[in-house]
């Protein structure tokens, strides 16, 4: 039988906290003082990475997903960053709708 290991999610955030500091940030859309939508951003010298966002599903018809992403694309162009990757789909296909958003 194989070993399982279980982190729980403070061990990854305060990982990513220590190893990425100065270089990555927390982001948030708050709408009538409550997080809608979090997203981690990584950075170096000329490029930003978009990585592992989420959003409330009671405000989706906000996208604050999209908003948060054009605030950090604002964010990003004031530092000089030539490049933000967001990332993709698994595939192509049309039914992704992951691949289809970014």
């Amino acid at each position: 039988m194989g070993t399982s290991i279980v982190l729980g999610l403070d061990f990854v955030f305060e990982t990513f906290k220590k190893k990425f500091k100065g270089n990555s940030f927390l982001g948030h859309i708050i709408f009538e003082n409550k997080i809608i939508s979090s997203s981690i951003f990584f950075y170096s010298a000329d490029f930003a990475h978009y990585h592992l966002s989420g959003s409330d599903e009671a405000f989706l018809t906000l996208n604050p997903n999209s908003l948060l992403i054009f605030k950090t694309i604002e964010y990003f162009k004031n530092m000089n960053k030539k490049i933000l990757h967001l990332g993709g789909g698994s595939d192509q296909s049309v039914e992704n709708s992951l691949y289809r958003f970014k």
